[in-house]
């Protein structure tokens, strides 16, 4: 590692370089191993070193302080159990050893628990902002039940809703398989009998029993718990049991795994494929080395993503040239829904986009004004009915601010659905990615007014009331209407780049249940570049009727991701 690289680490650390080096560093960091791996050396010393000089502090302020230090990386938060863990070893150490500030135990002891806490920087569903900006709140689903095999679950289990929706709780498996699809795309299969809670969107505690992870990279930092061992995933496959005593084991599959004790002697260790370790219930003694076993424990089962895609409408944008654009998606009833760039508006001032180079071919290209008007499916008919939109965009840097910069909108029976960026930092980061229904609205936290293309998608998981099938485990047995209702504020998950966002602001509105309509009974419309007050680029635009899954939104994003994310295609607006 160069001496100047170490020296950017250390000013970036500490807060005192301008916001271009800022921007520097973090993309070193993203880009090269080796730099992330120095950063995080330093980030444990700086904390280490935060800690032993903070001895007048109370444990909150410490607090306070470990999250505003780890904030300055992007996207960022620390778990609240983590917290915990970090000020009881402070206090532990203060007991028992304050004549020596500097003694070599305690230094050991708090880098170990500084470690930890880097470690277990998780993808997590409260957005903290530094300042005087709020913490939003989580949303309501964490989790989705995906799949299951003769399951049989205890009376007090967590249920979920229709559709397999879960909230945070404890699933009691007796038996069989459950598997469990996080909000991150993190997915776990228990093998019953097996306690399990979901936390976060990120997050899990094992009690006990058996389960396999399989965590792809975009949800790098999924962490599950158990009574004596913290397990922190960064892109891999591990199997996980834990006994009644609550001794644990892992076994790595493949990939990387980072493990420490929860108390007492918590040196992380980092484990790499075919490796297992126990911890046992001697606080004191190290991760002991056991035999490898991870070929017999049950993966998740790969998503059919030809099923998940048996419905959607699709706007590639690739034509050679023309007028018109061909709906290259299938099963939609009424479909396909091809447009023309030719405007049959009854708005005589409305203005198409062009066409121009998109994320990888063909695209779009809007200016103030422009505007693409589509008859859409009867989906677009509202209600509490699931839907996903997908596509990608590009938002000039610097751009100006307007009353609305919406990127789409539809509007039927009295209801009206938005997407756009946000420019009201009142509700929430400006420039994020913001779903609106009425007054209510979702806002994210990236900031995609950068010049560069941006994979977007908002799922709205509706709230479907369906047939029961006597399956407690699929269906809610509460049938209280107010559960079943769906609040734009909780109901709605953003990603960008394949990527959950945290919400940086909400406001609740409860979408109005509709009357079913016969296909062709009403003809819906929906317009890309919402009322002609988007300027950017759109490609690859998907609309699918159900609540796709992280797995969907991922796959998508890496097929369109180009070559060169930090590239430009050069294409200036008009």
């Amino acid at each position: 590692m160069e001496t100047n690289q170490t020296e950017r680490l250390d000013a970036y650390l500490a807060g005192e370089l301008q916001e271009s080096s800022v921007r520097l560093v973090e993309s070193e960091i993203q880009g090269d191993p080796a730099i992330l791996e120095e950063f995080v050396l330093q980030a444990q010393m700086d904390a280490s070193l935060k800690e032993l000089m903070s001895d007048e502090q109370s444990g909150q302020d410490f607090a306070h302080g470990v999250m505003a230090h780890l904030q300055t990386v992007e996207k960022r938060s620390l778990a609240k159990s983590v917290l915990s863990e970090i000020l009881d070893e402070r206090e532990a150490a203060k007991l028992l050893h304050q004549p020596k500030a500097f003694d070599w135990w305690v230094w050991t002891k708090t880098a170990a628990v500084a470690a930890v806490a880097l470690a277990a920087v998780v993808w997590t569903l409260q957005s903290v902002k530094l300042g005087e900006e709020k913490v939003a709140p989580r949303p309501t689903f964490l989790a989705r039940l995906t799949a299951d095999e003769n399951a049989q679950w205890g009376e007090t289990s967590l249920k979920a809703r229709h559709g397999g929706w879960l909230e945070a709780g404890r699933l009691d498996l007796k038996s069989g398989q459950a598997e469990v699809t996080f909000g991150s795309g993190a997915r776990v299969l228990l093998e019953g009998p097996a306690v399990f809670d979901v936390e976060q969107s990120n997050r899990g505690f094992l009690k006990r029993g058996r389960l396999a992870a399989e965590v792809p990279e975009p949800a790098s930092g999924f962490v599950v718990n158990t009574p004596l061992m913290n397990v922190v995933d960064l892109g891999t496959q591990f199997g996980l049991k834990v006994k009644n005593s609550g001794e644990s084991e892992v076994h790595v599959i493949h990939g990387v795994v980072e493990v420490s004790r929860t108390r007492g002697r918590s040196i992380p260790l980092v484990l790499r494929k075919g490796l297992a370790v126990v911890a046992d219930k001697r606080s004191q003694s190290r991760l002991r080395p056991v035999v490898y076993d991870g070929e017999h424990f049950a993966l998740p089962t790969a998503e059919d993503l030809a099923l998940a895609m048996a419905h959607h409408l699709h706007y590639g944008f690739d034509e050679s040239g023309g007028t018109e654009i061909d709906d290259t998606g299938v099963g939609i009833d009424g479909g396909p829904f091809d447009v023309s760039l030719l405007s049959e508006s009854e708005h005589a001032s409305q203005i198409s986009p062009k066409r121009t180079a998109g994320v990888k071919k063909g695209g779009l290209v809007f200016e103030s004004g422009d505007r693409l008007e589509v008859k859409g499916p009867s989906l677009l008919a509202g209600g509490t009915q699931p839907w996903t939109v997908m596509f990608w965009m590009k938002v000039p840097p610097k751009a100006g601010k307007k009353e609305e910069r919406e990127i789409m909108v539809w509007e039927s029976e009295g209801q009206s659905w938005k997407m756009r960026w946000n420019n009201d930092s009142s509700a929430g980061a400006e420039g994020a990615l913001r779903a609106d229904y009425g007054k209510g609205y979702a806002t994210g936290t990236t900031d995609l007014r950068d010049g560069r293309w941006h994979h977007a998608a908002v799922v709205f998981i509706g709230a479907e009331q369906g047939e029961k099938d006597g399956d407690s485990t699929v269906l809610s047995q509460d049938q209280d209407v107010e559960n079943f209702s769906a609040d734009v504020a909780t109901h709605v998950r953003l990603y960008i780049d394949g990527k959950l966002e945290a919400l940086s602001g909400r406001q609740s509105e409860v979408a109005t249940s509709v009357v079913t309509k016969e296909p062709g009974d009403e003809q819906h419309t929906f317009a890309l570049g919402g009322s002609g007050s988007f300027e950017g680029w759109l490609d690859e635009f998907y609309l699918f009727e159900t609540a796709t899954s992280p797995a969907v939104v991922l796959e998508l994003y890496e097929r369109g991701a180009p070559a060169d994310r930090n590239g430009s295609d050069g294409q200036g607006l008009r």
